[in-house]
C-alpha cells in the first residue's frame, strides 16, 4: 500500500492512467501535482471527472503533495501520484519525498521541444531534471501502458539543448 506509481505525463488523467495503470495496479487514489492544475478551478473538475468515481482525485501544489506525501497521507491507499513535468517530480525528492522510480508517460512535443522517442519530447529543462533525478538514485523509465517494456530513457536525452 501507499504510492505505487510516480508518472510523468502531461495529460495527467487520461484512459492509459485510469484503464491501464489504474486497474492494474488496483488504485483508490491519484495525486495530481500541479500548480496549474490546482490554480484552475475547471482544469481541476475534469481531472476529477476523468478518473472512475471509486477513485478518489486529490489536486495539489507541489509544496502541499511533498508535505501530504512525507507525511504518510497515502500510506492506507494504493495510489499514482501524477506530474505534468520532471522538474515537478525533481521538486518532490528535494522535499524529501522518497522517489525510488518515476514512469515517464506521454511528454508531447511542443515548441522548444525535441522528440527522443514516440510520445516523449523533452526540453532543456526536462533534460536537467531527469538527469538531476537519475543522478539521484531515481530509476527513470518510459512504459506507456503495464503490458509494454519498461525502456531506459536517460541515455536517449540529447545533450545540446
Amino acid at each position: 500500500m501507499g504510492v505505487l506509481l510516480y508518472r510523468v505525463d502531461d495529460r495527467l488523467i487520461h484512459g492509459q492512467v485510469v484503464v491501464g495503470w489504474g486497474r492494474f495496479l488496483k488504485i483508490n487514489s491519484i495525486l495530481v501535482c500541479s500548480e496549474r492544475v490546482a490554480d484552475d478551478e475547471l482544469a481541476r473538475t475534469m481531472m476529477e471527472m476523468g478518473a472512475p468515481a471509486d477513485v478518489k482525485v486529490e489536486v495539489l501544489r507541489p509544496k502541499e503533495a511533498a508535505a501530504k506525501l512525507n507525511r504518510d497521507a497515502f500510506a492506507e491507499r494504493d495510489a499514482i501520484v501524477l506530474f505534468e513535468t520532471p522538474a515537478d517530480a525533481l521538486y518532490l525528492l528535494n522535499m524529501n519525498v522518497k522517489i525510488e522510480k518515476l514512469n515517464i508517460g506521454g511528454m508531447h512535443f511542443r515548441p522548444g521541444k525535441r522528440q527522443i522517442m514516440e510520445s516523449v519530447s523533452v526540453d532543456k529543462e526536462d533534460c536537467r531534471a531527469l538527469h538531476e533525478l537519475s543522478a539521484r538514485n531515481v530509476e527513470v523509465y518510459f512504459q506507456m501502458v503495464p503490458q509494454a517494456r519498461p525502456v531506459e530513457i536517460i541515455s536517449k536525452l540529447p545533450c545540446d539543448l
